[in-house]
């Protein structure tokens, strides 16, 4: 009884059409879950994020989640984990994710997100990439290292940017930090992959370790 009386007070509501939902739902209702642009990548080779990355690097697999465009769903969801502070849905995109790798033969030892600059982090609160990578390396068995990377030099938004401007302004603002050097296999993360910029030059930052091969996933990617 009292438990239907707080579900009555304090209901909760879908993160994609803000209808109520039952207790025992996660953030969304089934029909916004099952209308979600999902890819349906594998974690392989032949897909569009690995053909948009690899003339820039030697990248070894990679997958994303959903399609992203403007006013879509997708950025719906994502502009709440980044600023809504609704970090539960990175638990549920490494849900949906996971099964891409289940079934792989050459899981990554180890995730390592896309950091973000102390500056933003202070005033966010969190790397929106953390709750996501733990949950996926949780479900996958494998380590997820935060400090890899540091972002060093704080850039404004670049989403009006071609990939060469990007690739220009983030030059110098990112650099390997704290080196795990059992990993041989390292999956970077992002939330969204638009021109790839960032994922380009991290990569090729990674890529300077000895003996390592690195992957790529995405939450989402414009396409």
């Amino acid at each position: 009884m009292l438990s239907e009386t707080i579900d009555f007070l304090f209901p909760k509501f879908c993160l994609g059409c803000n209808v109520i939902i039952s207790k025992h739902q996660n953030l969304l209702c089934e029909p916004c879950k099952h209308s979600l642009p999902c890819t349906h990548w594998n974690f392989d080779s032949d897909n569009y994020i690995y053909s948009k990355l690899k003339p820039y690097i030697n990248l070894y697999k990679a997958t994303s989640l959903l399609r992203f465009h403007n006013k879509n769903e997708t950025q719906n969801l994502l502009h709440q984990l980044k600023y809504g502070g609704q970090q539960n849905l990175g638990v549920l995109f490494a849900e949906m994710l996971a099964p891409t790798f289940i079934s792989e033969n050459n899981l990554p030892d180890s995730i390592v997100p896309i950091p973000i600059h102390p500056k933003k982090l202070k005033i966010r609160g969190y790397n929106q990439l953390d709750v996501f990578g733990n949950s996926l390396a949780k479900i996958l068995n494998i380590s997820f290292n935060s400090d890899v990377l540091k972002r060093s030099i704080h850039q404004e938004s670049q989403t009006l940017k071609s990939r060469k401007e990007r690739l220009i302004r983030i030059k110098n603002s990112f650099k390997l930090n704290n080196i795990d050097k059992t990993s041989k296999h390292i999956l970077l993360i992002d939330d969204v992959c638009t021109t790839g910029a960032t994922l380009i030059y991290c990569a090729n930052l990674l890529l300077k370790i000895p003996d390592i091969k690195v992957s790529v996933a995405t939450i989402s990617t414009v396409y």
